[in-house]
């Protein structure tokens, strides 16, 4: 499934600090700053509408301060799964089923898309890999993988300071290619408002374009107006440790 968007991020971790070069270090300072950062203690809801060849999806996103959950759902009504991470482990949730934990390939794809919407690449810690890939007189190129988590790189054009595109794999390990970024504020912060996407490529896998526009972007200052998708409830009031699979 294509990855909706990036966000500015919110989530502090309380590992160490990874060692960066200064120049790194400088950069992502900078990009930080621009990006905003909204407040952590509130959770952050954000809902995009996913324009792609087997129909309309909605993407939810929820995350707070170490917290993360989400769910895709067809607009037509005929798929529906939610994902997410807490202090609890990753976990999956297909349909009404039981949610359960995540395994190898799908906890990957979820720290890979919270680092891409809390904005954990801006501040990698001990354990993650964070490096410049290239720069050029217009932008630069970085590449961040969370530990246990899927490979993102972006651009970001130096003249706006902004991430101009990014690619990573989902959990299926095919391509994902996000370019055409257009942001909006949102709180202190910026969000991601459009953005096109390419999914797959290659002889044995064709690829497929998607449409991604923000429909929704706000604090949730309720825990009774959280989502009721997939196992919110666990990521954000507690719930049994989830079976494994």
């Amino acid at each position: 499934m294509v990855v909706a968007a990036l966000a500015a991020g919110c989530a502090t971790r309380s590992a160490a600090r990874a060692t960066l070069s200064p120049s790194l270090a400088r950069d992502l300072d900078a990009l930080a700053a621009t990006l905003g950062r909204v407040d952590g203690s509130l959770p952050t809801l954000l809902r995009y509408r996913v324009e792609a060849p087997d129909g309309a999806w909605l993407h939810e996103i929820v995350f707070s301060d170490g917290r993360y959950a989400e769910q895709r759902r067809r607009v037509d009504g005929a798929g529906r799964y939610a994902l997410g991470e807490d202090e609890r482990g990753a976990w999956l949730r297909i349909g009404d089923d039981p949610p359960v934990a995540a395994n190898a390939a799908w906890t990957a794809e979820i720290r890979g898309r919270r680092a891409l919407f809390t904005g954990g690449y801006l501040t990698p810690q001990r354990g993650d890999e964070a490096v410049r890939l290239s720069h050029w007189r217009t932008g630069w190129e970085y590449s961040y993988r969370a530990a246990g988590g899927r490979t993102l790189t972006l651009e970001i054009a130096r003249r706006s300071g902004l991430p101009v595109s990014f690619d990573t794999l989902d959990a299926h390990s095919r391509i994902v290619r996000c370019g055409a970024l257009e942001w909006t504020d949102f709180e202190d912060a910026r969000v991601v408002a459009r953005a096109r996407c390419r999914v797959g490529g290659g002889q044995e896998m064709p690829a497929w374009d998607a449409r991604v526009t923000l429909l929704r972007a706000a604090q949730i200052d309720d825990a009774d107006a959280l989502p009721s998708f997939g196992s919110a409830a666990c990521a954000f009031l507690g719930c049994p440790r989830l079976a494994a699979t």
